[in-house]
């Protein structure tokens, strides 16, 4: 597990890290955005544990890019953003054990997680990319 960003439970976090002897979870920090998309473009997919609203994260948007399915709170705007068994899975908010079972779930069955892997990047291409993005600035001027 390799956990990208900072905050203020970082210390705490780096703490228990240590004192459970987690040697297979690394904390990143604050990464360069060359670093971060790249560490994005190999993950086995991406865990985004929200305890707050977002409306749209872009590291969403930015996992369905480069086809990587995502496991995100079942909170707000998370639920329209990660549909369901198509581009990725949801747990329960703050509940380490169903984002565990969710975890296993989705790496314990190669045939899912590859079309988890399509669905995501079939959704940026029609929702996010950039000539989808293009089209609705458009419409918004009437520009068809």
């Amino acid at each position: 597990l390799s956990i990208v960003g900072t905050g203020p439970q970082q210390a705490a976090m780096e703490a228990f890290i240590k004192s459970e002897g987690l040697t297979n979870v690394r904390m990143l920090g604050f990464l360069q955005r060359e670093d971060y998309l790249k560490m994005i473009r190999e993950a086995k997919f991406l865990v985004v544990p929200c305890l707050s609203y977002d409306n749209c994260p872009m590291v969403i948007v930015e996992a369905y890019s480069y086809g990587v399915p995502v496991l995100a709170s079942r909170l707000g705007s998370l639920e329209e953003a990660v549909k369901e068994g198509e581009t990725g899975l949801l747990f329960t908010l703050a509940d380490a054990d169903d984002l565990a079972a969710k975890a296993r779930e989705l790496i314990g069955d190669a045939q899912r997680y590859q079309r988890l892997c399509v669905g995501a990047r079939q959704l940026y291409e029609s929702k996010h990319s950039p000539a989808q993005h293009y089209q609705a600035l458009m419409n918004c001027y009437h520009l068809r």
